[in-house]
């Protein structure tokens, strides 16, 4: 019984993490920013997530983004994010202390090194030209 419990407590098997820095905490709407992932097992599923930094000078409730997923044979296949950022009381929902906080959100469950071999974040704010508030931009990918 305690092996089974202990085995539920393990913690997920990253593959691969990677920020960009934002220059200026300020991310500008035509500034995409590129990933190239680096596979331990490129036919492995992975899931895959979207982790943004930002400071208290980010003045939106929510970060909408669009991720490029691009294969290797160019395929795109393309997801819209609307990442909460703050709840619905304005309370900053990410982790973290001080003026950093953190906030992560899944892509996709189901990625594959085929499927991904670039991954590319652009911002989805029609409205503004550049946001600031936003420190770095990260991708992750746990094998499932």
């Amino acid at each position: 019984m305690i092996t089974i419990c202990l085995g539920g407590c393990a913690p997920e098997q990253i593959d691969y993490a990677h920020f960009e820095h934002i220059a200026n905490d300020t991310w500008l709407h035509d500034m995409p920013l590129r990933f190239t992932p680096q596979w331990s097992d490129s036919t492995a599923q992975h899931q895959l997530l979207v982790t943004v930094r930002h400071t208290q000078h980010y003045p939106h409730g929510n970060l909408p983004m669009v991720v490029d997923l691009i294969g290797a044979d160019g395929h795109v296949k393309r997801h819209r994010l609307n990442m909460h950022i703050t709840d619905g009381h304005g309370n900053w929902v990410g982790k973290g202390f001080g003026t950093l906080y953190q906030c992560q959100t899944t892509v996709s469950r189901d990625v594959t090194g085929i499927d991904a071999q670039r991954v590319v974040v652009w911002l989805n704010l029609d409205s503004c030209q550049s946001v600031t508030g936003i420190t770095d931009i990260g991708i992750t990918l746990i094998k499932n």
